[in-house]
């Protein structure tokens, strides 16, 4: 099954054109003090599901929302979640900044903790030595 959040709709539309089954999307409401809900349909028994999100501006409401769908995945019983991203906010803060962090590993531990089972990224700006993920990770230029 392929799940698209709303970080970009246009790509979601273009990937959906060139599928022979459908393209399922992360519905979401928006509150007004800015909390979102998402709801996933059509889930029942599903073992795997590609999740096409990126982490693009919006930034911090994208990192989010992408958070909070793949912890609902696995709440919801899916085993594996290959993540395919556009775009990965953080990739180029790959080095400690003055608070001592690293926030493209801050980033990749949140996904990774969140449920993500392997992940497609295109055009990182890391290079392979700097790779922040412990789980299968596949960079397409």
């Amino acid at each position: 099954m392929l799940l698209s959040g709303n970080s970009n709709k246009v790509l979601s539309k273009a990937v959906e054109k060139g599928l022979t089954g459908s393209l399922d999307h992360v519905g979401k409401t928006v509150f007004p003090d800015g909390e979102i809900s998402l709801s996933l349909q059509n889930l029942v028994s599903q073992d795997k599901v590609c999740l096409l999100q990126s982490t693009s501006p919006p930034l911090t409401e994208n990192v989010f929302e992408l958070l909070m769908t793949l912890e609902a995945l696995k709440q919801q019983g899916v085993q594996h979640i290959s993540l395919i991203m556009s775009y990965f906010g953080y990739a180029r803060q790959d080095q400690q900044d003055t608070s001592g962090a690293i926030p493209l590993k801050s980033i990749a531990r949140l996904i990774e903790a969140a449920g993500a089972s392997d992940i497609v990224v295109l055009d990182p700006h890391w290079h392979a030595t700097k790779n922040p993920f412990t789980i299968p990770c596949t960079t397409l230029h």
